[in-house]
């Protein structure tokens, strides 16, 4: 290993995550509102992966959760230069009431070359 340098995620890495929803659904089920929703980031990272959930809890009525939730890593005031940075995921199906969503990023082997 040498001269390798080792950090962890919490400390070398802040994580964004942002959540988009779209507008219009024909389904008898109301589309969620950001009111009724309750996103939370959790992380765990080991070596050389790193693993992001979203978590989106519903305290309101059930209902159809659609659109885009973006996962991003920086690393101090600038975007990680890790392949597939930001993630974009699509999210779409029906949410019931006090229910929880997961949307889940794992990167692999991003820490590049040590320096």
């Amino acid at each position: 290993m040498g001269n390798m340098r080792r950090t962890t995620l919490a400390g070398a890495l802040a994580i964004t995550a942002a959540l988009v929803w779209s507008g219009g659904s024909r389904s008898a089920v109301a589309r969620c509102g950001d009111a009724q929703l309750v996103p939370r980031v959790q992380t765990q990272g080991e070596n050389t992966t790193a693993w992001i959930g979203l978590l989106v809890r519903n305290r309101g009525a059930s209902c159809l959760l659609r659109g885009q939730a973006s996962i991003s890593l920086w690393r101090g005031q600038h975007l990680a230069r890790v392949r597939g940075n930001p993630l974009t995921i699509n999210v779409r199906g029906q949410l019931p009431r006090a229910r929880t969503w997961l949307v889940v990023a794992d990167w692999s082997n991003w820490c590049g070359p040590s320096q």
